[in-house]
């Protein structure tokens, strides 16, 4: 089955998303990034897709997948809060390209 990706990686000193070639962010750190990644996941539109979110290790460039849709949340992920707006993402700081 394809896949649809969210992927969690440090990019120009800090965390951010990818997600379909556009990075979404920053991010004070790596778990706050999963959560985010996670949250865009589940409200992506339904398609045929799963979604999944990976972790690309910064010393290595490997990728790890974090949760993948019909997993449980990580037991740190805090609840859910109000939706961003269209231009911001799931912590409300503002995208970038």
């Amino acid at each position: 089955m394809l896949r649809t990706q969210y992927i969690v990686l440090e990019h120009d000193g800090a965390w951010k998303i990818r997600f379909e070639g556009r990075h979404f962010g920053p991010y004070p750190n790596e778990r706050a990034a999963v959560h985010a990644a996670i949250e865009a996941a589940e409200r992506a539109p339904k398609s045929g897709y799963a979604p999944r979110v990976m972790v690309q290790s910064s010393l290595t460039g490997q990728l790890h997948v974090e949760w993948t849709h019909g997993d449980p949340h990580p037991v740190d992920m805090p609840s859910r809060t109000a939706a961003p707006t269209p231009n911001q993402d799931a912590q409300g700081r503002r995208r970038t390209g």
